[in-house]
């Protein structure tokens, strides 16, 4: 039987790199950093539908409010005004051009729907809703690859499925966490990989779920459950998996996270 033995070191956070409020924090990554006081964000002037530019402007973190019904979860937040606010949860990325609420959740892929076109999932699938149509014209979407060097061309697109069919977005930007695309509208959005250049891609990040049952009476084993996730699965609905399948066993079990990179 083999053995497999994992080195895990978590450094600790350091607290001079976050600011953060009850609903939005500033972002201080140095890619992310600007000088400019928030504040001008909702002073800038936009042309209608022109997406402001975050390279030189902070994207602001938010923690959404949860409304689970039913084992699903959705997500609401109010942007104040224009410039990119990350959500804290998802990871997902939106930059507006105006004051708007957002509400989005996670849905189910339609796999022969992604076969046909020759793509895979590469994330969740998300539906976006805006009060303000025009509102939000960009969107960052977190990606799980590991860029140490340039992608092929064509891995990575963003598919944009409405009433009318599928059609796929091609990305204006990849960054070392995110995939970024133009929005002409708002339904369901998500990252998509070519089914042939996956295969002979790189390993991609990810997270290791470590499920801890309580010791048997008899014997006194516990058992130990492990899951692969990609690094861009937003743990939170996995947790509410896991409190349900407490609720289900009427037994506690302990979830550990561990990142790692899967070859």
């Amino acid at each position: 039987m083999s053995k497999i033995e994992f080195d895990i070191l978590i450094p600790p956070p350091d607290p001079s790199t976050s600011k953060t409020n009850p609903d939005v924090s500033e972002d201080r990554r140095e890619d992310q950093l600007c000088p400019d006081d928030p504040e001008k964000l909702k002073q800038q002037p936009l042309v209608a539908g022109e997406a402001p530019n975050t390279n030189c402007q902070e994207i602001l973190h938010f923690t959404p409010k949860l409304l689970i019904e039913s084992g699903k979860t959705s997500y609401r937040f109010r942007c104040p005004g224009p410039g990119g606010f990350q959500c804290a949860l998802t990871g997902l990325v939106f930059v507006t051009t105006q004051e708007a609420e957002l509400l989005y959740n996670t849905v189910q892929w339609d796999e022969s729907l992604l076969q046909s076109a020759g793509r895979m999932a590469a994330g969740p699938l998300y539906d976006i809703k805006c009060s303000e149509e025009a509102a939000v014209c960009q969107l960052h979407l977190p990606h799980c690859e590991i860029i140490d060097a340039p992608l092929p061309d064509g891995l990575l697109s963003v598919v944009h499925i409405t009433d009318d069919g599928m059609s796929i977005l091609e990305p204006l930007e990849i960054t070392d966490t995110h995939v970024v695309v133009n929005v002409p509208h708002l339904s369901m959005l998500g990252l998509i990989w070519d089914v042939v250049k996956r295969l002979w891609t790189k390993p991609v990040s990810s997270q290791v779920l470590l499920f801890l049952r309580p010791p048997h009476p008899t014997t006194q084993r516990q058992n130990l459950n492990m899951l692969l996730l990609p690094r861009n699965i937003a743990l939170n609905e996995v947790k509410l998996h896991v409190t349900m399948f407490k609720a289900c066993l009427k037994t506690p079990v302990t979830m550990f996270v561990v990142l790692l990179v899967l070859m």
